[in-house]
């Protein structure tokens, strides 16, 4: 609909990325911070407990690494992107017609 009014293909690719970058973003970091949350509260003050007659250790043992850090966002992004791309793929091969007709 929005290339019915006047919107151009590159405004509507730079709204849909931006649109997918905003949702897909706020996503990834909230991901990020609660699963960093879970990771330190485990370590502090051992919500998990394992049973001691069977395991070596009393409560589950969770580590990160800078490398976790780094990739696990990365890939993330990289879905994002790739959602987005096909997003604007499938907005674009949409006919104005066809989506004036879907919205009656």
């Amino acid at each position: 609909i929005l290339r019915v009014i006047g919107m151009t293909a590159l405004d509507l690719r730079s709204v849909i990325r931006k649109q997918g970058f905003f949702i897909g973003g706020s996503g990834l970091a909230a991901g990020i911070v609660l699963g960093l949350g879970v990771v330190a509260g485990q370590q502090t003050f051992g919500w998990i407990r394992l049973p001691t007659d069977i395991y070596a250790f009393s409560h589950l043992p969770m580590i990160i690494t800078l490398r976790d850090v780094i990739v696990i966002p990365a890939i993330g992004i990289l879905c994002i992107f790739s959602a987005t791309q096909v997003a604007i793929h499938r907005a674009l091969k949409i006919h104005a017609r066809d989506a004036i007709q879907t919205e009656k």
